[in-house]
């Protein structure tokens, strides 16, 4: 330093010194030059390039030029400071975290006595218009909204005389109170449902529930619409009226009345102030009224075999194709707007009786030829013999639907005449029978496994994994090769695409299956197969029988004593485990798990709550957790424990 000052001195000298010994400029920049390389001097260069300012003095200038203006944007003084604006950006945030009444934004710097002065403003606009969006206020004065509110906040109560409510609207407690005021009286005077439009929408919200939690008017209010009290009296009043002289309620008639959009929202309000009756498709109905329509359709049905509800019958207009079902007894049936008995199908099955016997024949031949039968008739060649037949005189829109109500009928027909003509079958069901009787004997024993151990959810998910998944794929190539679409093979990928080309009524029984494979159900499964196996072509299984059971459980027993006789054989002590715990606990469940760690630790807990924690659990614990140990001394070991139990292995 003592250097720099002498430095300093005698520059001061030579400058006061004749203009003969004056230095240049070339010699000042170099001198500047000298000191800034070698005593790390910190200057910053001006952009006409003749004068030299040091931060301190360049933060000065930006404070006092901030400081004089309110709010300055950093690319306008370049032009004042003389300064890039890359130096003025870096110094203008060290002012900014120097200074408190200093703030940095967006390119900006932002004085607080410019705050103060927008602050005045607003309040000022504040007061005249009793309320001011912040959105406004963002626009007008172009600060990011959330900056802006804090500062407007941070001055509440001292400059600015109101507070923000919802939405970032700011409003005077004068504004606030007078548009409550004005709002209470307005709707004290409904009568009716009303819009609030000309009302502040910010502000109608809540204090319309304030009032009405209040209890200084009564009424609701949902959707920007006040219904007061009174008229939803007067309203529930219409509506029981009619609902006791008619017996039934139209959906569209109370939503009109009470303005209720949602038929959910419709029902509930029914069920908690109507009550007393049934919902329909689209009508709420007294049961004394349902059960007066069921009589009359059944006393049209016992007069003639197919009538028309339209013409045949008295129904109200509320009464849709939909309810019809509820109205007719079991063995008619409902086609479109037509509902016919028993003998009705009966007759139209009869025009079908030699193209059945037709096709079971052609489809046994196909069979022995090899070649792909489709025991079924086409839904249009069924339409056709109805028009030709001109059945019942009835119109195309009732054959169109009875066509379809026949179809599977038709279909199960001619598989029965198929199987009673012939021994074998063109489809593989042998196979797919098999595979669920192991799989109903797999779920009987998770049931009675379910009894003594919970861990169940590894079994099942195993289980729909790999034998329902494998049943099901199955049945559908089956059902597909019945439909006519020859051999396909199904799996995952491609098994919903599959399901879309059956039949309506195939679809509906699959698409069941596959929810209960989604939940891992097998039980469910079994339970959803065996309620529709009926209605499924072919394929004929009923529930497995005791002997039946007893013969897949020996078979799975030879099975697994052949397979450990062959790992002991072979000393793999993990596959010995697997196989001799399967073994034992086969006695009791059928159990059907892979030879994975998780498998061997569940089987262990099975073993363990269904024989007992004998010395053979303990010995199958300790192969588990070291059978893959590559070390001779616990192979031996493992030898010689599995030596000790090797009686008990065989069960």
């Amino acid at each position: 330093m003592e250097e720099l000052k002498r430095l300093k001195a005698q520059l001061m000298q030579v400058q006061q010194k004749q203009s003969a010994n004056r230095l240049t400029d070339r010699n000042i920049v170099e001198i500047v030059n000298k000191l800034v390389g070698n005593y790390s001097l910190e200057l910053v260069f001006t952009l006409s390039g003749k004068e030299y300012l040091t931060p301190k003095r360049l933060e000065q200038e930006i404070e006092q030029e901030v400081k004089k203006h309110g709010r300055i944007n950093l690319i306008d003084m370049p032009g004042i400071l003389n300064v890039g604006v890359e130096q003025i950006e870096k110094h203008a945030i060290i002012v900014a975290d120097k200074t408190s009444d200093v703030e940095f934004i967006n390119g900006q710097l932002i004085a607080n006595n410019y705050l103060d002065m927008i602050a005045q403003e607003i309040n000022e606009t504040l007061e005249e218009t009793g309320q001011l969006p912040l959105s406004d206020l963002t626009y007008k004065y172009s600060l990011p909204m959330q900056y802006l509110k804090d500062r407007i906040e941070a001055r509440i109560g001292t400059i600015i005389y109101g507070h923000f409510k919802q939405n970032n609207v700011l409003f005077t407690d004068v504004y606030v109170q007078r548009h409550l005021a004005k709002l209470r009286g307005f709707l004290r005077g409904c009568e009716k449902p009303t819009e609030l439009k000309n009302f502040d929408q910010s502000l109608v919200p809540n204090q319309v529930k304030d009032l009405i939690s209040n209890k200084e008017i009564a009424g609701s209010y949902q959707n920007g619409t006040f219904t007061p009290s009174v008229y939803l009296d007067n309203i529930k009043k219409e509506i029981e009226d009619f609902f006791a002289l008619n017996s039934y309620l139209p959906y569209d008639f109370v939503k009109k009345i009470m303005n209720i959009t949602s038929t959910p929202a419709l029902k509930n309000w029914i069920n908690k102030e109507i009550g007393g009756g049934i919902h329909l498709e689209n009508s709420y109905a007294k049961s004394e009224f349902i059960e007066k329509l069921r009589g009359e359709v059944k006393e049209a049905l016992e007069q003639h075999s197919l009538i028309n509800v339209n013409t045949d019958l008295n129904l109200p207009t509320c009464i849709e194709q939909e309810d019809l079902e509820s109205l007719v007894e079991e063995g008619n049936t409902v086609a479109g707007y037509y509902i016919c008995n028993e003998n009705c199908i009966k007759k139209a099955l009869d025009l079908f009786k030699n193209k059945i016997s037709l096709t079971a024949e052609e489809t046994k031949s196909n069979a022995k030829g090899k070649k792909s039968g489709t025991p079924t008739i086409p839904k249009q060649e069924i339409l056709n013999t109805l028009a030709k037949a001109r059945f019942q005189n009835a119109d195309e829109e009732f054959l169109e639907s009875l066509s379809e109500i026949l179809y599977p009928k038709i279909s199960r027909l001619i598989v029965e005449q198929f199987e009673q003509r012939s021994q074998t079958a063109d489809l593989d069901s042998p196979s797919i029978v098999q595979e669920i009787n192991y799989l109903m004997v797999c779920c009987k024993s998770l049931g009675g496994l379910s009894k003594k151990y919970t861990n169940l959810k590894p079994l099942k998910a195993h289980l729909t994994k790999t034998i329902v998944n494998k049943v099901f794929n199955q049945l559908l190539e089956i059902q597909l090769k019945n439909q006519g679409f020859g051999s396909i093979s199904v799996n995952s990928n491609n098994r919903q695409a599959m399901i879309e080309r059956l039949p309506e009524y195939l679809r509906e029984i699959l698409n069941k299956l596959v929810a209960k494979m989604s939940s891992k159900d097998p039980e469910g499964f079994i339970a959803e197969l065996l309620d529709n196996i009926k209605d499924i072509p072919v394929v004929s299984v009923k529930q497995v029988d005791k002997k039946t059971e007893r013969l897949i459980t020996h078979k799975i027993k030879q099975d697994l004593k052949s397979r450990l006789d062959e790992c002991l054989n072979e000393n793999k002590y993990g596959e010995i485990v697997y196989f001799a715990m399967k073994l034992k606990i086969a006695n009791f469940f059928a159990i059907d798990v892979p030879f994975e760690d998780w498998a061997l630790r569940i089987l262990t807990e099975i073993y363990e709550v269904t024989i007992g924690n004998d010395e053979a659990v303990q010995c199958f614990r300790f192969i588990i957790d070291n059978f893959k140990n590559e070390d001779p001394e616990m192979h031996e070991r493992i030898e010689n424990m599995l030596r000790d139990i090797r009686s008990q292995l065989s069960g």
